[in-house]
């Protein structure tokens, strides 16, 4: 099982703690068993401890023959403080109520490809589009096209088109610039068409975020996975990890098994309470709509502000 080691990076987890306003807590008297996997709380709100926020999660690091001190111990400490703890993890853990909350297809890219006919004329056809429209897929150490990416086409795309919340600037400025990046964009002239921000993560690189705007009908979100999939692949990456998806997004999941990874399902384990699955789909369509209408640069400025509320 891949280890997801930089979401256990300390560089990466002050990050997180700085941009959603966490802290760290010990669950277990014996440091075996702590250093298993971290566990937060909010600093600002009572809630869940959780092993991880939002989308980071990974594997914990059971020693052989701890499985059973590990639950006990997360049942104690949850009973004890009437506290509902949240894992989530590749595996489903012995001793702990669990249930999947997500697909996440991973490719092994020490194998042939594996495309279909038609997946490898889309991405051929797409790539063909860019070039006759003067667009360039490249990556990118600049920190200004990742400005211009974020003020120009995320943060504008998760609000017109998903009706979704989306990260604070901080948080990819900091990432970007402690070295975490793998930056991939479109690009035609100076303006930013669309982008992918993947986690470099040893043999591994992880595909976090991206979006991209309509422009002349041009498929750029493939042919930006493409490009990174592809630029994995000769630059000595193993695996690409093409992110979580929500159950309920069956489009989106058959979109990303065109690449022809293994979908490894996430397990979300809790202590007292299951927590509910939030479709990012269709739940809050009323807020979500009335969300939607407000200006880009007030929610810029909001959600700093909104995001530490929401960390579970």
């Amino acid at each position: 099982m891949l280890e997801f080691s930089a979401y256990q990076d300390p560089r990466l987890l002050k990050v997180l703690e700085e941009v959603y306003k966490i802290k760290r807590v010990e669950l277990f008297d014996t440091d075996v068993l702590n250093t298993a996997t971290s566990f937060y709380r909010s600093c600002i709100k009572k809630g869940d401890i959780f092993n991880t926020p939002f989308g980071f999660y990974y594997t914990p690091t059971i020693q052989q023959g701890q499985e059973v001190a590990f639950a006990d111990g997360l049942h104690a400490f949850s009973k004890t403080h009437n506290t509902n703890i949240r894992i989530k993890s590749f595996i489903a853990l012995d001793g702990v109520a669990h249930q999947v909350c997500a697909n996440n297809p991973i490719i092994d890219l020490r194998a042939a490809p594996d495309y279909s006919k038609n997946h490898k004329q889309n991405i051929k056809r797409n790539t063909n589009k860019c070039a006759r429209n003067g667009i360039e897929i490249l990556r990118s150490d600049s920190l200004e096209d990742l400005r211009k990416f974020y003020n120009n086409v995320l943060s504008v795309m998760y609000v017109d088109k998903h009706k979704m919340i989306f990260q604070p600037w901080s948080l990819y400025q900091k990432l970007f610039e402690a070295g975490f990046f793998e930056f991939f964009i479109a690009k035609k002239d100076d303006e930013i068409l669309g982008g992918l921000l993947c986690i470099k993560d040893n043999k591994l690189l992880h595909y976090n975020w991206g979006a991209s705007l309509n422009y002349q009908n041009i498929a750029l979100g493939t042919v930006l996975i493409n490009h990174a999939v592809e630029y994995a692949r000769e630059n000595g990456y193993a695996y690409f990890d093409l992110g979580a998806t929500a159950l309920s997004d069956h489009d989106l999941h058959d979109f990303k098994m065109k690449w022809g990874g293994t979908n490894h399902l996430v397990y979300e384990h809790y202590t007292l309470t299951k927590p509910d699955h939030i479709d990012l789909n269709n739940s809050y369509q009323f807020a979500r709509n009335i969300y939607a209408l407000f200006p880009k640069p007030f929610l810029r400025w909001l959600m700093p502000r909104v995001i530490p509320w929401l960390v579970q």
